[in-house]
């Protein structure tokens, strides 16, 4: 359980299971429940599997449109891209949105005591992203992070 007493719902880790283990979404974004109670999934991405950066980073933005300001959410992204030079990258990430100038000060700090415990029933998770602000949800950034952290 979470410093804020938040549990993960069981259906969470099954989730991550199943995109890491057979990329059955690309992505799946996770919140707190109306009871304030546990953390859910509130959206799944579809079973795509990518190939090229171009193909990714089109995934990438349908996850960045889903997100809002005053809604922090946990995310998991299964980044899968060949690099320039041939190199093929599949990590998944845990990224952590949580904007600045958006959500409520009491909703932000429940979010993040609980973001560790999230982070945890994510067993095998390459990378951990932290995203303030749009500017910062930014997938150059992120995977330019993978690339140099793998070589």
């Amino acid at each position: 359980m979470a410093m804020s007493g938040i549990d993960v719902d069981p259906e969470v880790k099954v989730l991550f299971d199943s995109i890491k283990l057979n990329k059955t979404h690309k992505y799946a974004l996770f919140r707190i429940s109306e009871d304030g109670k546990r953390v859910i999934h509130d959206v799944l991405g579809d079973p795509v599997v990518t190939k090229t950066k171009e193909e990714d980073f089109e995934q990438f933005k349908k996850v960045k449109e889903l997100l809002k300001k005053e809604e922090p959410r946990y995310i998991i992204y299964d980044f899968n891209f060949t690099n320039e030079e041939g190199k093929v990258y599949n990590k998944i990430a845990f990224i952590f949105w949580c904007c600045d100038d958006g959500a409520p000060i009491k909703k932000k700090m429940v979010y993040s005591s609980t973001k560790d415990t999230v982070k945890k029933s994510f067993s095998g998770v390459g990378f951990e992203f932290q995203a303030n602000d749009s500017d910062d949800f930014d997938y150059d950034e992120f995977t330019n992070e993978i690339i140099k952290k793998t070589k």
